[in-house]
């Protein structure tokens, strides 16, 4: 009897568990880890132990420690449910080596033993520095494999393809095929919205992203998911996203460790910070809107935020609008035993990386918004200052006009030499000089540039076309607008007085010495808000720099 149980199978086999593990979703779904599974699972038939538990982490990184399967696993093995754990390789366990060394350290403590598919680890000297090898080269491997991916696809970039298959609204994605780049087209439908948007946000038809968010549904306007509601992420990401003046940018952000991050992660660098505009990689796109149109969306929003008083507890004249000389951040208003004063908004760290500034100073606000008010007050009611800085602007615009005739041919140009590239290439197939294959993929090349010229063309040309006429008022319609201005100063109504000063005042930077003053005139002085029902308060334009 007893001899019978010294050759009895189950007398004999172990209990055991398997370890599976994948790290990427395109593995998960396409089942790798299956495979794996399978494998071990045949394995332990062969050496007659019984499974117990699969452990699978699908889509988890290697480079982390905290995985829900593993944990399970070692808390499972602090149990006795198991005296075996059955592992495809090392790599599979942990990409770092210490973790490895953790893992196997705290199973052998449980009196488990691991056995990899391809050899068991034993408890020798030369088993462990085997295990250690393993483990430094699977480290080693995920490096060299991220490696590789960024070269490769800073490669890719450089030669003009646009990766990723998700393209901004306005844009749809064209595969690369053959010898053809990946490449964004222009939606044509979804164009005319975003040419819309933009407009509608920078002249003032709209108060803000709201304003706008609502007028899209009233106009019953939809989005790429087939719904006239908008949600205000989408049309602030539209508004900042620079590909729509015809370049877009890859490798803005890079990955970092989430220190806050609580529960598990199936990655381990889920954070964001932005890199340096210097290590962007640029990629030419068909444009949509020109970039005066872009920077005056950018210069509204950015006003609208500062300018916004819905978490506001003390109110300020020029609030807003102060700006720090040393590091050129916006200064907030703070008040303390019933003083008011303007502090820079970077006197202390700010996350990630930027130091913070050196100016610490406190500037009192009621004399300073005072001097400056007088200053505004004395300027805006003079007809002879207004009228020879609107004579002055006239001029520089008539510059603008000629360069922009000037880009007109220059792009004119660029367009006849590449047509007549075409031409030429055509002549080298009929002379059998090049195959037809390399003739359709130059072809193709050709026309893509010659798409994106035209669209820088229409671009200049609806710029030309939306260009205001310059409005030279004469005295008399000078001596109403002051008349009507004199009106709001010298009132009492504090919200009117804050954005008069907010239209025509852009910045005001200040120092230990003296505060500067960056101001414009609106193009036509009958926009200027005269009341609180004006749509234009507070509202970006182009107009007449002071």
């Amino acid at each position: 009897m007893g001899q019978e149980n010294a050759t009895d199978p189950i007398v004999n086999s172990h209990l055991a568990a398997i370890y599976c593990r994948v790290s990427s979703e395109r593995q998960e779904k396409e089942g790798t880890i299956q495979s794996q599974l399978s494998e071990l699972e045949r394995i332990a038939a062969e050496n007659g132990d019984i499974v117990v538990g699969r452990y699978l982490d699908d889509g988890y990184s290697g480079e982390l420690l905290e995985r829900p399967a593993l944990d399970k696993l070692r808390n499972d093995a602090g149990k006795k449910l198991f005296d075996k754990v059955y592992i495809l390789s090392p790599d599979r366990l942990a990409r770092k080596h210490h973790y490895g060394a953790i893992i196997l350290e705290d199973l052998a403590r449980n009196g488990v033993k691991v056995i990899f598919s391809n050899r068991p680890v034993g408890e020798s000297v030369e088993d462990r520095l085997l295990f250690n090898i393993q483990s430094v080269f699977a480290d080693y491997e995920k490096a060299k494999i991220l490696d590789r991916l960024r070269r490769g696809k800073i490669f890719k970039m450089k030669q003009g393809n646009v990766l990723g298959n998700v393209p901004p609204y306005g844009y749809k994605y064209v595969k690369a095929e053959n010898s053809r780049r990946a490449w964004y087209e222009v939606n044509e439908g979804e164009a005319e919205v975003v040419r819309f948007i933009f407009s509608c946000y920078t002249s003032g038809e709209c108060s803000g992203i709201g304003g706008l968010k609502r007028e899209l549904y009233r106009r019953n306007i939809k989005n790429r998911h087939g719904s006239n509601r908008w949600s205000q992420s989408m049309v602030a990401r539209i508004l900042s996203n620079e590909t729509y003046t015809g370049t877009t940018h890859w490798g803005k952000y890079r990955s970092v460790e989430n220190g806050a991050a609580r529960g598990y992660r199936r990655l381990k660098n889920t954070a964001r910070v932005r890199r340096s505009r210097e290590e962007w990689l640029p990629i030419k796109v068909p444009p949509m809107i020109d970039d005066t149109t872009f920077s005056a969306a950018k210069a509204k929003r950015a006003s609208n935020k500062c300018l916004s008083c819905s978490t506001v507890r003390h109110n300020y004249l020029l609030k807003g609008l102060m700006r720090c000389q040393e590091c050129g951040s916006l200064m907030y208003s703070k008040s303390c035993h019933g003083t008011s004063y303007y502090v820079c908004g970077k006197k202390r760290n700010s996350f990630p990386d930027d130091a913070p500034c050196g100016n610490t100073r406190h500037f009192r606000g009621e004399p300073l918004d005072e001097a400056i008010w007088t200053e505004f007050r004395r300027i805006i009611l003079s007809p002879d200052v207004l009228l020879d800085r609107v004579r002055h602007r006239a001029l520089d615009g008539a510059g603008e006009k000629q360069a922009v005739k000037i880009q007109m041919s220059a792009l004119n140009t660029k367009i006849l030499g590449l047509q007549e590239k075409r031409r030429k290439l055509i002549d080298a197939y009929t002379n059998d000089i090049i195959p037809m294959g390399e003739l359709r993929n130059r072809i193709d090349e050709l026309e893509n540039e010659i798409k994106v010229l035209r669209s820088e063309q229409n671009v200049l040309s609806d710029q030309q076309a939306s260009e205001p006429a310059n409005d030279i008022p004469d005295e008399e319609k000078l001596a109403a607008f002051t008349a009507q201005v004199k009106q709001v100063i010298d009132g009492d109504d504090f919200q009117m007085k804050q954005r008069l000063a907010r239209h025509f005042l852009n910045s005001i930077t200040l120092s230990d010495q003296e505060a500067t003053v960056s101001a414009t005139l609106p193009r036509t002085l009958s926009c200027v808000p005269m009341s609180t029902a004006s749509s234009q308060l507070g509202q970006g334009y182009t107009g007449y720099a002071f």
